[in-house]
């Protein structure tokens, strides 16, 4: 004979509601962590760009301790990349962090000036100016939105429309 069928008075699981507050939950703490973290990785793809500009200066600081001038005809992509191996140099326009576009001089002062300039991931243009003549010498750190300025060249960085005057808050 067969057995009868047991009934289960106590059967456990979970009710749709108490399956959708979970998903609630889920997706409030996504809607909290998502843009924290794109901030954070925004950061340090400025932050990258900045270090590879700072390197830069130095590098370029070291071959004028070398050279006393700042030079076009003298310091050569060779020399660049020989001071500075892991930045890319090019004199065009910078279009990742790991390119640093370089310009040297200008018409009045031609040797005592360097422009650089670094676009970084986020799309904003750093400029560092850097300037050994007495009289308006002085290092000009600047900061410049892509959507104000596309191209981001060292020829920029010398000129003075585009950076503060020297010694000047810029990032």
């Amino acid at each position: 004979m067969a057995e009868p069928q047991r009934r289960r008075s106590d059967e456990e699981g979970f009710t749709l509601i108490e399956l959708m507050v979970v998903v609630l939950i889920i997706g409030i703490l996504l809607a909290i962590a998502v843009p924290t973290f794109l901030k954070a990785q925004n950061n340090a793809k400025t932050k990258a760009a900045t270090s590879n500009i700072r390197a830069s200066l130095s590098s370029m600081k070291t071959i004028y301790a070398d050279q006393q001038s700042y030079d076009a005809t003298t310091i050569t992509a060779t020399i660049l990349k020989a001071a500075e191996p892991s930045i890319g140099w090019q004199a065009a326009a910078s279009t990742v962090p790991e390119q640093i576009s370089y310009a040297f001089g200008a018409a009045t002062a031609p040797g005592d000036t360097v422009g650089l300039a670094v676009m970084s991931k986020p799309g904003d243009c750093f400029y560092i100016r850097d300037s050994v003549n007495p009289i308006t010498g002085g290092t000009t750190f600047a900061r410049i939105d892509a959507s104000l300025n596309p191209t981001c060249t060292g020829l920029q960085a010398l000129t003075t429309a585009t950076l503060p005057s020297p010694n000047a808050a810029g990032w």
